[in-house]
């Protein structure tokens, strides 16, 4: 994600939160993601409090971010490695 978008962009997950609900999870970070755009709030990773030492991307964890960010990336990806990633903008 650092290499493709920078250090600075701000990263939630929602499955987090939600679990993996197979099809569903790229479905409610879709909605996550409208959702943010649409009211300049990033919900923060649910069920983690510290990231990892060596993590080279602006995790939002704790509280939420507040953001005007324009766009937003989801990354979708399965266990069978199937991957898509869709771009939102306002």
């Amino acid at each position: 994600i650092a290499a493709a978008v920078g250090k600075d962009v701000p990263v939630t997950c929602v499955s987090s939160a939600t679990g993996y609900a197979f099809a569903g999870s790229s479905a409610a970070a879709v909605v996550a993601s409208v959702l943010s755009l649409q009211n300049g709030m990033i919900p923060a990773i649910a069920n983690s409090k510290t990231p990892a030492e060596d993590c080279p991307v602006n995790l939002v964890m704790g509280t939420p971010a507040t953001t005007e960010k324009k766009a937003a990336l989801v990354i979708a990806y399965n266990y069978y490695g199937q991957a898509a990633a869709l771009v939102i903008g306002k």
